[in-house]
């Protein structure tokens, strides 16, 4: 049965298109590159040089010094244009009375993760915060799954779900073994998800799943 649960945070936990879409928009602006409003939500989700890169062809030199101009608003402005998704709040509360330890695992700088969840007030559920290092280490999903899991006391992984919205948490969950349990109420494109274990619509639909193996 899950004792522990890991979450994704942007587009499973909040919504964070403002901010980073807003902030990617300052980074690009700076290089003079074009951008629609959709091509700036592919952004979510994945690391950003990689988004960066591949969305909008910049040289790796270039990808990580438009990460260092996307920081210069995110970390003031952008950090605070988070909403909370309806139905979290009350889902972390079921999940901890039940017993079960949450965790955190995202690609967003850790520092990052953890002043989000507090500014919303939901910290407190958290037993492990992993993101990613602000100097890019620790930014590929695997990894940064198998951080939150080793800081939750390395527990076996068949007790384990991952909670996420795009293809780089089913992907990184899979590589540690990991039960997936995807959202589509995030940023996922149509049949991004199709390889997870289930999937859930909306917050109220995650509490019988990752109840259902107790």
């Amino acid at each position: 049965m899950f004792r522990y649960v890991l979450f994704d945070l942007d587009g499973t936990i909040t919504d964070p298109e403002e901010g980073i879409t807003r902030s990617a928009a300052y980074a690009l602006d700076a290089f003079g590159i074009a951008y629609t409003q959709d091509k700036l939500r592919k952004i979510i989700g994945p690391p950003l040089d990689f988004s960066f890169r591949t969305f909008f062809g910049m040289t790796q030199e270039d990808a990580l010094l438009a990460v260092s101009k996307y920081r210069e608003r995110y970390e003031t402005v952008g950090v605070t244009e988070n909403k909370l998704i309806d139905g979290i709040a009350e889902l972390l509360d079921e999940l901890t009375s039940y017993g079960i330890t949450v965790g955190l695992a995202s690609s967003k700088p850790e520092i990052f993760c953890k002043r989000i969840l507090a500014d919303l007030g939901l910290l407190q559920y958290f037993s492990a915060v992993v993101g990613s290092e602000l100097d890019g280490r620790r930014v590929a999903k695997d990894e940064v799954i198998a951080e939150a899991v080793l800081r939750l006391g390395n527990p076996p992984s068949d007790r384990i779900a991952m909670v996420g919205d795009r293809i780089y948490d089913l992907v990184g969950a899979k590589a540690n073994g990991l039960y997936v349990i995807g959202v589509t109420y995030g940023f996922a494109e149509p049949g991004e998800l199709n390889g997870a274990d289930a999937l859930a619509s909306e917050p109220a639909e995650l509490l019988p799943l990752l109840l259902g193996n107790r």
